[in-house]
Formats: structure tokens, C-alpha cells, sequence
């Protein structure tokens, strides 16, 4: 997703077990290159935490990219999820506020979907989006792309969400692959973290 342009380069820089682009797909690729109309890539990125970083670093590449990319900057919100907390004591009632927060970007994410009309959603790990969102996604043909950086293990809510996807990418294998494919999950690749250049130097 990051530099489709230069496919044939990256792919020979990746471990094998982390290439997922079918010949088909190349073919498809290079005949969009070629002919200009470039991928439209929605990133939705999470309200916060650890998978915040990642995303940044994701929008980085991709506004150097041979793509057309909108973002939903769920982080924005962040101020609001905090003040749940601030004002309410019960827990159940955190958690369905909260809820209504996260359907606000999901219906936020549904209007951008009808404007900008993206070739791919592209979710970070604890990107807020429901169910609904994912379906509308579909109905409109739009490819559904999200990238785990969570450890499996301590953060399960992959279970529900991970058939919604097209391409589920994680950052870790064995028992993992297992596990997803025991739901169902067919499209799961490896795609593990990596150093962003221009923010990550030597010592």
C-alpha cells in the first residue's frame, strides 16, 4: 500500500512469508500506474494508544505515495473519550458512552466513504469503527484492509472484528494463523512493524 509504484523493488526487500500481492494484483496495479489513476485509500486511524504511532507513521508514507489518501484522525477525539471517565463513575456507563463515541466516527467514516469513494479502507489496530461501517464498506465494493499491532493474546476483540476484513494483517504467526483460521479467517498475512527512516535513526 505504501509505494505501489515500486512494487517489483519492494517485493524482492520482503520476506516471503509477507508478500501478498497475487500476480493479478501486480497486473492491476501496474495498469493503474500506468494509465494515472492512482489508489484512493481511506486511513482510519485509532482514538489512541500503542497503534497511534504506527498509524502516523502509515499516513507519512502514504502522502509520499502514488496514491490519492483521506484520513479520519479518530486521535482528534481523544479529548472527548477522556472526559468520559472525568465525568462518570459507573463503568457501565463509560463504556456506553464510549460506544456512542465510536459509532460518531463510524458514521464519520460512512459519509467519507459516499464523498471521497475510496478504492481501500485501511484500519489501524483499535480503530474505531462498527460493524455497520464495515458492511456499508462492502455493499459499496470497497476493499477492507487492517493491520493488527496488538498482541493477540491480550487484546481479543480480533475475534469479532477480523471476518469483517478482506486483508487481516498481523505482527505475529504460528499459533495466531491458527486461531484466525479456526473462525474462518481466510485472508490473514504476516506484515511485522518496522522502522520509520525519517523518525527512527541509528545510535
Amino acid at each position: 500500500l505504501t509505494n505501489i509504484g515500486r512494487m517489483n523493488e519492494l517485493k524482492e526487500g520482503i520476506p516471503e512469508d509477507c508478500v501478498f500481492v497475487t500476480k493479478a494484483e501486480k497486473k492491476n496495479i501496474k495498469k493503474g500506474i500506468a494509465n494515472k489513476s492512482y489508489m484512493k485509500i481511506l486511513l482510519v486511524k485509532p482514538i489512541y494508544g500503542g497503534s497511534l504511532p504506527v498509524a502516523n507513521y502509515c499516513e507519512l508514507n502514504l502522502k509520499n505515495s502514488n496514491v490519492k489518501l483521506k484520513t479520519i484522525d479518530s486521535n482528534r477525539c481523544f479529548n472527548a473519550f477522556q472526559m468520559i471517565p472525568d465525568t462518570l463513575v459507573k463503568k457501565e456507563n463509560v463504556s456506553r458512552i464510549r460506544a456512542f463515541l465510536a459509532d460518531f466516527i463510524s458514521e464519520l467514516t460512512c459519509c467519507a466513504i459516499e464523498e471521497f469513494k475510496p478504492d481501500v479502507i485501511f484500519a489501524l489496530a483499535q480503530a474505531p469503527l462498527n460493524e455497520r461501517v464495515l458492511k456499508y464498506a462492502s455493499e459499496k465494493g470497497i476493499v477492507k484492509a487492517f493491520w493488527f499491532v496488538e498482541d493477540w493474546k491480550l487484546f481479543t476483540y480480533w475475534k469479532y472484528f477480523a471476518p469483517f476484513y478482506d486483508y487481516f494483517f498481523v505482527i505475529q504467526k504460528d499459533e495466531f494463523f491458527k486461531k484466525l483460521g479456526s473462525i474462518g479467517v481466510k485472508n490473514f498475512h504476516y506484515l511485522p512493524l518496522a522502522c520509520e527512516p525519517t523518525v527512527h535513526k541509528p545510535i
